[in-house]
């Protein structure tokens, strides 16, 4: 809004609260509100009716639309062999901060690829996360886990 009506009672005017109280008032907290887009900033009251008509008409500046900013992304969420991933890609506005779209990115489970020496999980059990590739019996608990994930991945318990 352009227009900020006031109304100072009588024992106000009485403890001594004149309008030039009333403009540095409005002078700090416009300076202290607006800082990243304000530097300099003048207040001029106008106490005439068809006065203030005029410059509302004439003078007010309309409201600026927001300017949004870079991109950022929030609330990330690795994806994992068991659950979905996933974040927030958010713009805001470069002036007042004000957040002016949000939209969310889902990530797919995690597929095991055993040919992908990147890969971190590489050589680890699909149904424990244990490194079965030591001895003969480590090897044979292994064979049997990953039977048992794949029955159960079958049925969709996985």
């Amino acid at each position: 809004r352009d227009l900020v009506r006031i109304r100072i009672n009588k024992d106000c005017f009485k403890a001594g609260f004149r309008l030039k109280d009333l403009a540095e008032v409005c002078y700090v907290k416009i300076m202290s509100d607006y800082d990243a887009v304000v530097d300099k900033c003048q207040v001029t009251i106008v106490t005439d009716a068809e006065e203030a008509a005029r410059i509302r008409k004439e003078v007010a500046i309309p409201q600026i639309a927001h300017t949004p900013g870079a991109a950022v992304i929030e609330n990330e969420v690795a994806a994992t062999f068991d659950k979905e991933g996933g974040y927030d890609t958010v713009v805001y506005c470069s002036i007042c901060g004000e957040e002016l779209l949000r939209e969310h990115t889902v990530i797919e489970k995690r597929t095991p690829d055993p040919t992908d020496p990147t890969d971190p999980d590489k050589g680890l059990c699909k149904y424990c996360g244990q490194d079965h590739s030591g001895s003969f019996w480590q090897r044979i608990v292994g064979f049997f886990h990953a039977i048992l994930y794949f029955i159960l991945h079958l049925f969709g318990k996985i």
